[in-house]
């Protein structure tokens, strides 16, 4: 795995647990917490899981729904089904959520079940939003993660920013380009350069980046 792919992985188990308690736990009921949920936080990590139905199949239903998918039950199969009203609801989302980061997370999960064309555009307007109002630097990420490296300017910016929050975020960005990398973008230089960040969290984030490229 990628440093992007260890936190995604990492991130679905948490977020599942987080969201079952809440009573989330099928394909509807995600559905149900990105739409109905007064919490931004709780609709993002619910796009987030359903984005993961793109991921080698691997629904946000829980480790039963997984085993019976891999043994040939309906009921599973049934529940991967809802990729169909995981996209329509994911593209409501990306386009109507109030809050930033719910719209880049829901059009990122787009993207992740096979609609990039619509997801795109979403997150490269995001990328124009301002820091800590908007959610620019997690749309930089998701843009890398479907294979667009044209967030990384934003990532370059906020690397430099003399808000420590800014390079945190950016630095947490990092590994998601590494795929891209070229002539003008480099994120390990950018991670090296970052190990030296005066701010000690953010410089051991970096070094522990670089452990896991």
């Amino acid at each position: 795995m990628t440093g992007a792919a260890d936190a995604d992985a990492a991130r679905e188990r948490a977020s599942q647990a987080r969201l079952a308690e809440r009573g989330y736990e099928d394909v509807a009921g995600l559905l149900r917490a990105l739409h109905g949920d007064e919490h931004q936080g709780v609709r993002a990590e619910a796009a987030f899981l359903l984005g993961r139905l793109g991921d080698d199949a691997r629904a946000a239903l829980g480790g039963d729904a997984r085993a019976g998918l891999a043994g040939g039950d309906d009921d599973a199969r049934a529940g991967l089904a809802g990729g169909d009203d995981a996209r329509a609801g994911l593209a409501a989302a990306a386009r109507d959520d109030g809050a930033a980061r719910v719209r880049v997370e829901a059009a990122l999960a787009l993207g992740r079940l096979g609609d990039p064309a619509a997801a795109l555009p979403i997150l490269r307007a995001e990328v124009e939003g301002a820091f800590f109002a908007d959610a620019p630097i997690r749309a930089a990420r998701a843009l890398a993660l479907l294979g667009d490296a044209s967030g990384w300017p934003r990532i370059e910016a906020a690397l430099a920013s003399d808000q420590p929050a800014e390079r945190m975020e950016a630095v947490a960005s990092l590994s998601a380009f590494v795929p891209l990398a070229g002539a003008t973008i480099d994120p390990v230089a950018a991670l090296h350069r970052a190990s030296g960040d005066p701010e000690p969290v953010i410089a051991n984030d970096a070094r522990a980046a670089l452990e896991h490229l």
